[in-house]
């Protein structure tokens, strides 16, 4: 059976699906010889502004299609009656990828004995991203009997809290799986940070957290992430010089991702010394029934690690797994990060990524001095919230501005901010008074 002829003939039917199916078409997806027809296809839906039918094709035939041998095999092809012509699409998209997927390998396999380690995962990452560009067949038309708007009128909404801001969680934003939520900030303006808050915020509610570093590492990550959990100094962290209650404060959010912790913890008492804990308990199981955070540490992160890792972790946590976070958009590799194609590629991706694992997705962007997303403002396109970051610590203080907010209206909102702990408060921050001044003091 011949796939792209079914397809072709599948597209002058005259039903409502055969628009689905050519709008999710692609030229590249079809071998060289039957690309003309689909040429005309296209052509007469252009001029025409619906797809033809077999006879007007052959009627408005271009004059290259008309002398060409394929033209009468596709007019005399007979089409199977039970093959449904959506998955032929996908028939299609399969041999299509399949193809282009040798075609790279080999072309990879002539060079393999020139590429150190890193040059070659690049060059088979670079092969996923382009297979998964070229690839993408995701279009659902539903009708209103599909589609479930109320499947519980007692249930509230299924809405994730971010622990940023009591206000914007209870009455304005509710980020649900299936959404990303793009955190703009300033170079040094924190997208570690409000990461890591976000991070423990949904571990502390009993879920497991995706934490996909690129420029920090994994101990970084975590010595932050148990800094913020415990109140401890930022800074006696780094520099390793932790008071006693900073230090016991430490032990104990340590010992409660551990199961049967308290005996290592008591033991801890005895020279609290934390390096001793931690060896102590990397002998016990985790308690994932507390939540925990998971760390994917990689300086060459592309999108194609991103999806098997978050299949792989969907799989193993099921419904545990509701928002993840990766730090930070820009950096993710593409064959050209800084070109604002691959950009627009990222983001329209990781919105696909949060779709399919029914998760949400935090990914922090670079803005520029204007607060406008470097490479591309189109970034912002496929996302449901865009968050703007602004931090003022002489005042302590954390404000987050809504550039696109789906379905609700725009918002701004300020939480305290301690910046010794980098603990975002979710408190609403409230300007102290004006101090009354010199003259009129005097009046």
């Amino acid at each position: 059976m011949n796939t792209s002829m079914v397809v072709l003939h599948s597209l002058l039917l005259g039903t409502d699906q055969c628009l689905e199916v050519y709008g999710q078409l692609k030229l590249s997806y079809f071998p060289t010889e039957y690309q003309p027809i689909f040429k005309n296809i296209r052509k007469f839906y252009e001029a025409h502004g619906k797809l033809p039918t077999l006879s007007e094709l052959e009627l408005s035939a271009s004059r290259i299609l008309a002398d060409s041998p394929i033209l009468n095999l596709f007019l005399s092809y007979e089409v199977p009656e039970d093959v449904d012509s959506v998955v032929a699409l996908q028939i299609l998209v399969d041999e299509f990828a399949q193809t282009k997927c040798l075609d790279e390998l080999e072309k990879l396999l002539v060079k393999v004995t020139d590429l150190d380690a890193e040059q070659l995962v690049s060059e088979i990452n670079n092969i996923g991203y382009e297979l998964g560009k070229d690839s993408d067949v995701a279009t659902k038309i539903l009708s209103i009997k599909d589609i479930e708007a109320f499947p519980d009128d007692d249930s509230p909404p299924a809405y994730i809290p971010l622990g940023l801001n009591n206000t914007m969680d209870k009455n304005i934003i509710g980020v649900a799986t299936g959404e990303t939520i793009l955190i703009g900030c300033k170079r040094g303006a924190g997208k570690s940070t409000i990461c890591s808050n976000i991070a423990v915020n949904e571990c502390s509610n009993g879920f497991i957290v995706p934490y996909f570093t690129i420029e920090m590492r994994a101990s970084q990550i975590h010595r932050r992430n148990l800094g913020i959990e415990a109140g401890v100094n930022a800074l006696h962290l780094r520099n390793n010089n932790l008071t006693v209650d900073e230090k016991d404060a430490i032990a104990v959010v340590m010992a409660n991702k551990y199961e049967g912790a308290d005996a290592v913890l008591t033991e801890y008492y005895s020279h609290r010394k934390l390096s001793t804990l931690e060896k102590a308990l990397k002998h016990l199981p985790l308690d994932y029934s507390k939540g925990q955070i998971i760390i994917i540490d990689n300086p060459s992160l592309s999108m194609v690690e991103i999806d098997t890792t978050l299949a792989r972790l969907k799989a193993r946590y099921g419904a545990r797994l509701r928002l993840g976070l990766i730090d930070y958009l820009n950096q993710i590799k593409v064959p050209d990060k800084y070109d604002w194609q691959s950009q627009i590629y990222i983001s329209s991706g990781l919105k696909e990524f949060a779709g399919k694992y029914e998760m949400a997705l935090c990914v922090p962007y670079q803005i520029d001095k204007d607060g406008e997303a470097r490479f591309s403002k189109c970034i912002l396109d496929s996302c449901d919230y865009a968050i703007l970051l602004e931090a003022n610590q002489a005042e302590s203080w954390l404000r987050l501005t809504t550039t696109k907010a789906r379905d609700i209206p725009p918002f701004e909102v300020t939480s305290n901010m301690d910046w010794g702990t980098l603990k975002i408060l979710p408190t609403d921050y409230v300007a102290p008074a004006d101090t009354v001044d010199d003259e009129d003091e005097d009046l």
